[in-house]
C-alpha cells in the first residue's frame, strides 16, 4: 500500500516543479521571473473561451485579465476597457495589416518574414515605426489606419488626411495656417448672404473662464478666454455650430470669416451712401448760399455779427 501510495504521487509530479514562488508544468526548472511556465512542444495554452455578453458580464475584470470572445474570434484583455488582440479590417501600408495589440510586433498579412514594430520608448517618451531590423521605416510611402473597417487617418508624403472629426483638448499650433476645401467644383447650390450686420448684431462676445472642476476629461486650463455662446449663435447661424455624441455644442469660429466679411461690405455700403448725401446736401447748401449772395444776402456775415 506504502509503495502503490509512492508510485501515485511520483506520477502526479512527473512533468511538474514545485519551487518556492514559482510552478513549473511540463519543465523541471520553471524560469524565476515567472510565476508559472508553461512548456510543451505539442500543446498550447487555453484561456477562457466564453462569448460577448459573458464577457461584457464579468464583473470587476482585473487589469491584464484575458478571454478569448468566440462571437469576435478575439482575444481581449482588460485596461480599464476591453482590448482586441485581433486584427483590423483594413490594411496599414504596404499589405501589412494593423492589429489593435499594444504589444511590439504587427505581423504582416502577405505571408512573407517582412514586418514592422510599433517602437514605443517609455524612458524617452518618444513613440514611432521602426523595420524588423530596428532600423527606421525610411521606405514607407504611406499609412493607414482603419476602425470598424473604415479609414480614419492618413499619412502620405507631408500630408495627414483624417476619416472624421478631429477633437481635441490642447492647443493646435501650425506654422503656415489652417486650409479648408473651397474649390468651386465641390460645391453647388451657392445661396449670397445678406443681412448679416443685422445678425451679427444680435452676438454677444464676451470674456469667461472654463468649468475646469465639472469637466476635467476635457483637459481645460484655468486662463481668461474669450469667445461666444453656442447657443445663441445656434439661433442665428446654426450653419456653424455642430453638436457632438454628449449633446455638447462647438463653434466652428472660422465660417463665421464669411458672415463678417458680408457685415464689413454692408458697413461700407452704408457709409458710402452716407458719403454720397452728404456730398449732395453740401452742394446744396452752396448752391443755396450762392443765390442769396447773387441778391446781396451774404449769410455769412450775418453769422458772424450775431
Amino acid at each position: 500500500m506504502k509503495k502503490l501510495l509512492l508510485s501515485s504521487i511520483a506520477m502526479l509530479c512527473m512533468g511538474y516543479s514545485f519551487g518556492q514562488d514559482n510552478v513549473g508544468i511540463g519543465t523541471t526548472t520553471p524560469d524565476q521571473s515567472a510565476i508559472l511556465d508553461l512548456a510543451a512542444t505539442d500543446k498550447g495554452f487555453l484561456v477562457p473561451r466564453i462569448t460577448q455578453a459573458e464577457r461584457l458580464n464579468i464583473l470587476n475584470p482585473a487589469r491584464g485579465l484575458m478571454v478569448y470572445d468566440i462571437d469576435a474570434d478575439c482575444f481581449y484583455y482588460f485596461s480599464n476597457i476591453w482590448v482586441p488582440l485581433c486584427q483590423s479590417n483594413g490594411p496599414l501600408s504596404g499589405g501589412l495589416t494593423a492589429t489593435s495589440m499594444t504589444c511590439n510586433q504587427m505581423p504582416p498579412n502577405n505571408g512573407s518574414n517582412a514586418g514592422f514594430t510599433f517602437d514605443n520608448d517609455h524612458d524617452s517618451g518618444l513613440f514611432g515605426l521602426r523595420q524588423d531590423n530596428n532600423t527606421p521605416l525610411t521606405t514607407m510611402t504611406e499609412l493607414r489606419m482603419y476602425l470598424n473597417g473604415s479609414e480614419k487617418m492618413r499619412v502620405t508624403g507631408n500630408r495627414v488626411h483624417f476619416g472624421g472629426d478631429v477633437y481635441s483638448t490642447g492647443t493646435f499650433t501650425t506654422a503656415t495656417g489652417f486650409q479648408n476645401c473651397s474649390d468651386v467644383r465641390f460645391k453647388k447650390d451657392f445661396t449670397p448672404i445678406t443681412s448679416a450686420l443685422t445678425g451679427i448684431g444680435q452676438i454677444e462676445a464676451y470674456t469667461y473662464y472654463w468649468k475646469q472642476d465639472e469637466f476635467p476629461a476635457y483637459g481645460f486650463n484655468n486662463s481668461k478666454q474669450i469667445g461666444f455662446k453656442a447657443q445663441e449663435i445656434q439661433k442665428i447661424y446654426p450653419e456653424v455650430v455642430s453638436t457632438d455624441t454628449n449633446g455638447y455644442l462647438s463653434v466652428d469660429y472660422g465660417k463665421l470669416t464669411p458672415i463678417l466679411l458680408v457685415a464689413i461690405k454692408e458697413l461700407n455700403d452704408k457709409l458710402n451712401t452716407l458719403q454720397n448725401d452728404n456730398a449732395a446736401l453740401k452742394a446744396k447748401v452752396e448752391s443755396i448760399d450762392k443765390g442769396l449772395k447773387a441778391n446781396g444776402i451774404d449769410v455769412d456775415s450775418k453769422a458772424q455779427n450775431k
